[in-house]
């Protein structure tokens, strides 16, 4: 027995440095922790609050706002701004009933809505509980899931009366609807849609930047030349720029702007 282990170790304990290989510890892109939190509720004031907190071992700790979650809940504070804290529309949905002709149909019935949609398209107010309310927020249905995961406070009103503006389409042809069992958000929704048509037949909105600062002829810490923060003020959708930055007057002749 002795000897066949004499002759079996030099072998079996023979290795080569090209046989070692590097233990995956993991990359440091993987190696760290993400905490998604968020606090829907009452403080000092009512708030809705998502948070990403991303960890790694003791040296870093960054906590930033879930950007999708915030988008979501901005469209949610807009309609309490607006007095409608139930309001749900789909996007797009103003600039698509502006751009067409359509006849209006209240709490119309099924047969009304296919008679009409073959000339026309149509704006129907319906009620939720409604036959043609419900057939028409089931095709609408996944547009308005996302509420159900924010968890917003506002939706946690047991008082809470929504409404929901949202287009369906089938070719050229477009039915809008405005679903809601208040009469009251109904008649406030289309009297604010009405306001807007009015407010855009009679002015061409423009977005620009107040008080903006540059660097040409001053020696502070601003951002630099006017043609940077006019480049930086395009990307986000502007179309004019007052420049009133510390000694800026000085570069009116020198950029020959107006």
């Amino acid at each position: 027995m002795s000897v066949i282990i004499l002759f079996a170790c030099p072998s079996g304990f023979a290795q080569k440095i090209t046989d070692f290989k590097i233990s995956d510890s993991g990359s440091a892109n993987k190696s760290g922790v993400v905490n998604q939190t968020q606090f829907n509720g009452y403080t000092n004031h009512w708030q809705n609050s998502y948070t990403e907190l991303y960890r790694y071992g003791n040296l870093f700790k960054m906590a930033v706002p879930n950007v999708q979650k915030t988008i979501l809940q901005s469209k949610l504070n807009v309609a309490e701004d607006l007095g409608m804290p139930g309001l749900l529309m789909q996007e797009g949905f103003i600039s698509k009933l502006l751009s067409v002709k359509y006849q209006v149909l209240q709490n119309p019935t099924s047969q009304q809505v296919e008679d009409k949609i073959k000339t026309e398209n149509l704006l129907i107010t319906t009620t939720s509980n409604s036959e043609i309310g419900k057939k028409m927020e089931e095709i609408a249905a996944p547009v308005f899931n996302w509420t159900k995961d924010l968890q917003s406070y506002q939706y946690n009103d047991p008082e809470l009366e929504t409404i929901k503006a949202f287009c369906l389409f089938n070719g050229d042809r477009q039915i809008f609807v405005i679903s809601s069992n208040s009469d009251e958000l109904t008649n406030k929704l289309i009297k604010l849609i009405d306001q807007t048509r009015e407010l855009l037949a009679a002015y061409r909105l423009e977005k620009g930047w107040f008080g903006a600062a540059t660097l040409l002829k001053s020696v502070t810490c601003t951002p630099g030349h006017p043609i940077e923060v006019i480049g930086k003020g395009m990307n986000e959708g502007n179309s004019w720029f007052i420049f009133d930055g510390y000694m800026d007057f000085l570069a009116k002749m020198k950029l020959k702007i107006g």
